[in-house]
C-alpha cells in the first residue's frame, strides 16, 4: 500500500511525540509499602543507654580533671630498742626414731583370746587400719542361701 500524504504528516506527529512521565513510580511505591509493613523499633532504649553512658563518661571525666591535688606522704624513719631476755640453753635434742616397718597383718581368726585381741589394738593404734591387713572374704555358710553379693565375694 501507497502511502498518502495524510498518513506520513500524522507518523511525523507521532514520532515527535515524546511519552507523559507515569503518575507512580512502582519501585517507590513497593519500597515504601515494605518499610511501612516492618515492625518499627524502639529507639528510645538505645537513646537512653547512650545518653547514661555519655553523662558518666563525662561525670568520671569531670572527676579526674577537678579532683584535688595529691597529699604528699610523709615518710618517717622510727628506731625501735628491742630487749631480748635471756634464755637458758635449750636440751640437747634427742636422737631421731629409728624408722619402722610395718608390722605383717595379723592372721584373723574368729574368735580372739584376750592377749590376741589386746595386740590387734596395739597395732590399730599404731598403724591405723594398714596395720590389721584384709579382712577373709566372706563365705556363704551351707545353710544359708547364694545371694548376688555373696558370688561377687573374691575368694
Amino acid at each position: 500500500m501507497s502511502e498518502g500524504p495524510e498518513l506520513s504528516a500524522l507518523a511525523d506527529a507521532l514520532r515527535a511525540l515524546a511519552p507523559a512521565p507515569a503518575a507512580l513510580d512502582r519501585d517507590e511505591l513497593l519500597f515504601r509499602a515494605g518499610r511501612s509493613s516492618a515492625p518499627r523499633p524502639r529507639r528510645w532504649p538505645w537513646a537512653l543507654a547512650t545518653a547514661l553512658a555519655s553523662v558518666t563518661a563525662l561525670g568520671l571525666g569531670g572527676a579526674l580533671l577537678f579532683r584535688p591535688p595529691a597529699t604528699h606522704t610523709v615518710e618517717r624513719v622510727v628506731h625501735v630498742t628491742v630487749v631480748r631476755e635471756a634464755r637458758a640453753p635449750a636440751p640437747p635434742e634427742p636422737a631421731p626414731p629409728q624408722p619402722e616397718t610395718a608390722p605383717a597383718p595379723l592372721e584373723s581368726s574368729p574368735t580372739l583370746g584376750p592377749g590376741r585381741y589386746r595386740q590387734m589394738e596395739d597395732q590399730l593404734l599404731r598403724w591405723g587400719l594398714d596395720g590389721v591387713g584384709m579382712p577373709p572374704p566372706e563365705r556363704p555358710l551351707p545353710g544359708r542361701p547364694l545371694t548376688v553379693e555373696s558370688l561377687a565375694q573374691p575368694f
